[in-house]
């Protein structure tokens, strides 16, 4: 085990015990998966135990992968979104989710920061699930590129 691994491990347990659980710990692959509020949240070390990926399912990706126009739209967010706070999308490589991803190094990290971090990570999946779902409701109401949404049926025709 690295001198990394071990004093990630102690940070996990500084965070089980300030938050009075023992959901922090990680598994044969180095990883750990949780439920915090009501999102699905996903860590785990890189292969040298310098960096902590942290990971959460915030879509389907079937929709996002069929239409093009949805898949631009998320891939200009990587870029431009301020909220993402840094956190990038991606698609899971069985291409059944839409992930949020957010990568940093351990070596500054204490259990407060670990668990902020978590915390911050949480509220920006909650941002980018609303985010995504506005999107999707625009797609929904575009047709051929056209915004549809606001177009009225002419007099005397009712739908």
């Amino acid at each position: 085990m690295s001198a990394q691994l071990n004093t990630f491990n102690q940070l996990l347990i500084q965070l089980n015990q300030q938050w009075n659980v023992d959901c922090f710990v990680l598994d044969e692959h180095k990883q750990c998966h949780l439920i915090l509020g009501q999102h699905e949240i996903s860590f785990s070390l890189s292969d040298d135990d310098q960096e902590l990926s942290l990971w959460s399912p915030v879509t389907d990706a079937q929709r996002v992968i069929n239409e093009k126009e949805l898949l631009i739209e998320l891939l200009m967010l990587n870029h431009e979104a301020t909220f993402l706070a840094g956190a990038t999308f991606s698609i899971d490589r069985d291409r059944r989710y839409v992930l949020l991803n957010f990568h940093t190094p351990i070596n500054a990290l204490d259990a407060l920061e670990l668990g902020n971090l978590l915390s911050n990570f949480t509220e920006t999946v909650s941002t980018a699930e609303a985010e995504i779902t506005d999107l999707q409701n625009k797609q929904v109401s575009t047709f051929n590129g056209l915004d549809t949404s606001s177009l009225l049926p002419p007099l005397g025709i009712r739908l």
